[in-house]
């Protein structure tokens, strides 16, 4: 088997296996949701407010591509179960910053400290140049699934 066709088959096997990963990830991603007592939505924005910290209602909205009114309702729903906070910016007054409740940390911590664990014992498999790679590999991925993502909101 010539090299091209040997690489081609890998590409194909490793665009398989992505494939499986993501449709692994949805299912975790409601199966967390489930536990939560939250909508997959609600449960996106916590994601995103614990990975990248406390941001206002419009960059929330712009993330998980929401209007306005459908962002303000979520965080609505997020801030009656205290699982979020809405804090008026220490700079601008009139800014107001969404940042993780007191629910937020004491709910989600177990589950994600399992799953924190869990990778870590793969991750832990391979060397610090083989990490890189993957790491790499999974930050250029993701640009392309974001690019992605905005081209199909766009048309």
């Amino acid at each position: 088997m010539s090299n091209r066709n040997s690489k081609e088959r890998l590409i194909e096997q490793a665009l398989q296996e992505i494939r499986a990963l993501d449709g692994e990830l949805d299912l975790m991603d409601q199966a967390i949701a489930d536990r939560l007592g939250m909508n997959r939505t609600d449960c996106q924005c916590m994601d995103l407010i614990s990975r990248l910290g406390p941001m206002t209602a419009g960059e929330l909205a712009d993330r998980v591509g929401l209007t306005a009114g459908a962002i303000t309702a979520v965080l609505d729903r997020l801030e009656r179960g205290h699982w979020i906070r809405r804090v008026h910016d220490t700079v601008d007054r009139r800014r107001v910053m969404v940042s993780r409740g007191q629910a937020g940390h004491a709910k989600m911590a177990p589950i994600f400290a399992r799953l924190r664990r869990s990778t870590r014992e793969v991750l832990a498999r391979y060397s610090e140049e083989q990490l890189d790679l993957i790491a790499d590999f999974l930050q250029r991925t993701a640009g392309v699934a974001a690019q992605h993502r905005q081209r199909l909101r766009r048309s």
